[in-house]
């Protein structure tokens, strides 16, 4: 393969525009892994059944319970 070569012609602008949106969506996507990761029971591993209560526009207390196994958690 020696001797071979590729060029490649983008419009930059283009591409680190692309490139900027697909970063967005990975970090949209990765945060949304990590809700997914903190609601399952550590006990049993079934869903978690999650309550946000909001006081003036800011949370204020967050109730998590397992209705398979019973586990529950206040934060």
């Amino acid at each position: 393969m020696a001797g071979r070569s590729l060029t490649i012609d983008i419009n930059s602008k283009t591409f680190v525009a692309k490139l900027k949106a697909i970063a967005k969506h990975m970090n949209a996507l990765a945060e949304e892994l990590e809700q997914i990761d903190k609601s399952v029971c550590p006990s049993c591993g079934k869903e978690l059944d999650t309550n946000d209560f909001y006081a003036d526009g800011k949370l204020w207390h967050t109730m998590k319970d397992c209705l398979s196994c019973g586990y529950s958690l206040r934060e």
